[in-house]
């Protein structure tokens, strides 16, 4: 699991405290009330909300948040450290409530993020109550691509000796894939290569491959990004091993 690397200047705490009459007290809650996804990680940013309102008999109230993060697949939830959080942040003494938020800036992708709230009241006659709320999650995607191959086609050409192979790929991620070769196998050995200048995030492209015509027992494999160019979110779908077009077509 990759750990955040937060720094003191991308990390903002504002606080503020209620002065209103108890009528008018916040509700005891935890929320996130900001959570920002981008490309880079000086874009990404999660932003926690905490209040609590004052009893009878108060007299100090404090806040207290601590981070946590796990991987976007629902593994297991860590304590991952930020510049303020995991210390008690307290209100004036006397006022109705105490309301902070805390936003931390430079997460990683992909992950998620929540922060785990304590709450704590003091009384005159120093009696202490406390109370937990855990935040909703702040969910950071994978920005970078994924590339994504179609069906493979294939039909004759003019020359015996070539066929004319197709494939659509598709770009499935959130970031733009910059060039990639496209590689087909036929029995191991490589029969054939075309070059793809780019696919932006959501984009199609169609590539052509001249290669020997395949028959129902060849073993084809067709490598998209074969020389591993491009970094990508999911690499389960860089390799295809699909049946040959023209054996199908045969026994049709």
């Amino acid at each position: 699991m990759r750990r955040t690397a937060f720094t003191i200047a991308a990390l903002l705490a504002l606080a503020w405290t209620a002065s209103a009459s108890a009528g008018d007290a916040p509700r005891l809650r935890a929320i996130v009330s900001a959570c920002q996804t981008g490309s880079d990680p000086v874009s990404r940013l999660a932003a926690f909300t905490a209040s609590m309102p004052a009893a009878e008999d108060t007299a100090r109230m404090a806040i207290r948040f601590d981070l946590q993060q796990r991987t976007i697949d629902g593994g297991v939830w860590q304590r991952v450290p930020a510049p303020s959080f995991g210390r008690w942040e307290r209100a004036r003494p006397g006022v109705a409530g105490f309301v902070y938020t805390k936003d931390v800036h430079g997460l990683t992708a992909p992950g998620e993020y929540r922060a785990i709230v304590r709450f704590r009241w003091w009384s005159a006659d120093g009696k202490v109550r406390n109370a937990r709320r855990i935040t909703r999650s702040c969910r950071q995607p994978d920005p970078r691509p994924n590339l994504q191959a179609g069906r493979l086609t294939a039909v004759p050409t003019a020359t015996d000796a070539v066929a004319s192979y197709r494939v659509v790929l598709r770009n499935g991620g959130r970031g733009a894939a910059g060039p990639f070769a496209v590689a087909l196998l036929q029995n191991g050995a490589e029969v054939a290569r075309a070059s793809v200048p780019g696919l932006a995030p959501g984009g199609l492209t169609t590539v052509e491959l001249l290669a020997p015509p395949c028959s129902a027992g060849t073993n084809l494999e067709l490598r998209v990004d074969a020389d591993d160019a491009v970094d990508e979110a999911g690499e389960e779908d860089s390799v295809v091993r699909p049946a040959c077009p023209l054996g199908a077509q045969e026994q049709r």
